[in-house]
């Protein structure tokens, strides 16, 4: 299973924007054996985030590329990966991969210097 879902709002009592990007997908548990690897790549001068599962911070990001093996974090059920986010430019572009046994997913987001992604992630 694989979906995506891109919301954005925007406030018409100020000049805020956000943008909240959103994928879900399956796993089988036997393939967590296998890297199930999450890459974000930044064309900007500054990015600094987080990345958590299920609300605990597992690696904090100050580089405009980063990876990440999601697969020692991840047990049976509900999984859910959301990353956290600042750049600049707010121009600049914003790619968010997964790679992971039989799935994967790109995700691009530009033009606000904020990202919200959220992985609906189910380890089956």
């Amino acid at each position: 299973m694989k979906s995506f879902t891109s919301i954005q709002t925007q406030n018409s009592n100020s000049s805020y924007s956000s943008s909240i990007q959103e994928s879900t997908i399956s796993v089988n548990s036997e393939n967590l054996q296998q890297p199930q690897t999450l890459k974000i790549n930044s064309s900007g001068t500054e990015f600094k985030g987080e990345i958590l599962i299920n609300g605990k911070v597992i690696k904090r990001l100050d580089r405009n590329q980063s990876e990440i093996n999601l697969s020692p974090y991840l047990s049976t059920g509900q999984q859910k990966i959301e990353i956290k986010a600042n750049y600049k430019p707010a121009s600049a572009n914003v790619n968010v991969d997964i790679v992971s046994s039989g799935s994967n997913i790109s995700q691009q987001t530009s033009g606000n210097g904020t990202l919200n992604y959220t992985l609906n992630l189910t380890v089956q």
